[in-house]
């Protein structure tokens, strides 16, 4: 398959292998980021870029997160002063929902069942966005460590691995995370909802 030029940073392929997701970086600059995320249909070679909220201002973007029923992708988007959450419907290719946090995104995952969207940043904050009811939990670790990687085990549970490459299980639910890690002394929980509008305050 012949991608157009650029850098392929990361990408995710739909669960009938029938399309990719993959953002691409054009712009050498790195004061000047131009990433763009794609959609890669196998069938007709075809690919077909996802709107960004402003394409005058740089832009950095993580590894995209297909949901479970492929009928969503989430990515997290830097433009250089703010971090954001895009939420894409693959059914009309438009943005239905973005979240502006302070820190960089560095991880993503749907749930199972596709009703949630955790996400954590470069500054140990986890985040668990409930797309029905609009709301979102965020969870703090005390030392700051960046969140690696995540991934539902069941709908209570989610596996996290931080930047020291250590791996731990952290039940949503009760708030227990299950390790030995220093990491996991202490932690403290904040909660709020979001406004309904397309795209939340940066203040949020």
């Amino acid at each position: 398959v012949h991608i157009s030029s650029g850098l392929i940073e990361g990408g995710e392929l739909s669960s009938d292998s029938s399309f990719l997701v993959f953002f691409r970086k054009t712009s050498s600059n790195l004061n000047s980021p131009d990433d763009t995320i794609f959609i890669l249909f196998f069938d007709s070679l075809e690919e077909k870029p996802l709107p960004v909220p402003d394409e005058s201002k740089p832009r950095n973007l993580s590894i995209p997160a297909l949901s479970n029923n492929d009928k969503m992708v989430a990515v997290g988007y830097w433009d250089g002063k703010y971090s954001q959450l895009l939420l894409y419907n693959l059914e009309n290719y438009k943005i239905i929902q973005s979240i502006y946090v302070k820190s960089i995104i560095t991880s993503l995952e749907f749930s199972l069942d596709n009703s949630q969207i955790a996400f954590g940043d470069q500054d140990g904050v986890i985040r668990i966005f409930d797309i029905k009811s609009n709301s979102i939990s965020a969870y703090r670790f005390t030392d700051y460590t960046l969140i690696k990687e995540m991934s539902y085990l069941n709908s209570d549970e989610i596996r996290i691995k931080i930047s020291s490459n250590e791996v731990f299980i952290w039940n949503i639910d009760s708030n227990e995370f299950y390790s030995d890690s220093e990491y996991l002394e202490s932690i403290t929980e904040e909660k709020w909802d979001l406004t309904p509008t397309p795209a939340a305050h940066p203040s949020q």
